[in-house]
């Protein structure tokens, strides 16, 4: 709205004046307002777009927000810079003083970017938060878990079975920050240890084998009409992926689909 009450006025003040020289008065105060008046909005987005922020991380404090803040920081502080500039081009009517400009255009760029961010944070942490009190009862509802064909190795290594019990049953496969060190330490072992236990009685790499969880447990809840109105990004952040890309790369890797194809394919089976 306020760039198309800008565009109409600017398309008025072209038809009825040739030149900058022929504005009148009123034409010039125009001018002048509205720069402040785009600094008050890019600084009032500025705003909102930090207690939208503060909103989502205590809907979910899993939601990384730091580099939006840092972003926000700097935009804030661009502002004061803009408005200090082009209040001394004005004072001092330095009309060749043109810096202002590419500030005013970066400003107002960066913030928007940062307020639909903004935004899209706030409403992927609602989701995580529905997904993740679903998933609850989901795990709580279903009996079968997500076993991997290596029963017959568990009973001959101790650490093994420890290991597909603390994954199975307190599904740890969900912790974004889940690495091979922090579980070591859980079973009492060390890194080059539990990693060779892993490729060998697995046959995958330690981060292949706990995906192979995630993407099971994300293929159950795609497959779920419980979950269908949630974003499969808030999915892929509650079963453990860090983002959605790595989640979709993992996904196709192991099933030859996108996750978006497979809840389609699911959805049309439950149609027809």
């Amino acid at each position: 709205m306020p760039f198309i009450i800008s565009s109409i006025f600017h398309i008025g003040i072209n038809i009825f004046y040739y030149s900058v020289e022929s504005y009148p008065a009123g034409v010039k105060l125009f001018y002048v307002l509205e720069e402040y008046l785009a600094f008050i909005y890019a600084a009032l987005l500025g705003v909102l777009s930090f207690r939208k922020l503060k909103n989502a991380i205590h809907i979910n404090n899993k939601v990384n927000t730091k580099w939006l803040y840092n972003l926000l920081r700097v935009g804030l502080i661009l502002c004061i810079v803009w408005v200090v500039i082009y209040s001394l081009a004005i004072s001092f009517s330095m009309s060749g003083m043109k810096l202002y400009y590419p500030i005013w255009l970066g400003i107002s760029i960066l913030f928007y970017w940062i307020s639909y961010r903004g935004l899209y944070q706030f409403r992927l942490a609602k989701d995580r938060k529905a997904v993740s009190l679903l998933l609850h009862e989901f795990v709580k509802n279903k009996s079968e878990e997500y076993h991997l064909g290596t029963d017959n190795y568990t009973q001959k290594n101790p650490i093994f079975s420890k290991l597909k019990k603390i994954i199975e049953e307190d599904h740890i496969y969900r912790e974004q920050d889940l690495s091979l060190y922090s579980l070591s330490k859980k079973l009492k072992t060390n890194t080059s240890t539990l990693s060779r236990i892993v490729n060998e009685v697995s046959e995958k790499s330690f981060t292949d084998f706990i995906n192979v969880y995630r993407i099971e447990e994300a293929k159950k809840i795609l497959n779920d009409d419980a979950f269908f109105k949630y974003k499969i990004s808030a999915i892929a952040l509650e079963v453990g992926f860090n983002n959605y890309d790595t989640f979709c790369n993992a996904f196709k890797k192991y099933t030859g689909t996108t996750p978006g194809k497979y809840r389609e394919s699911h959805m049309k089976r439950v149609k027809d």
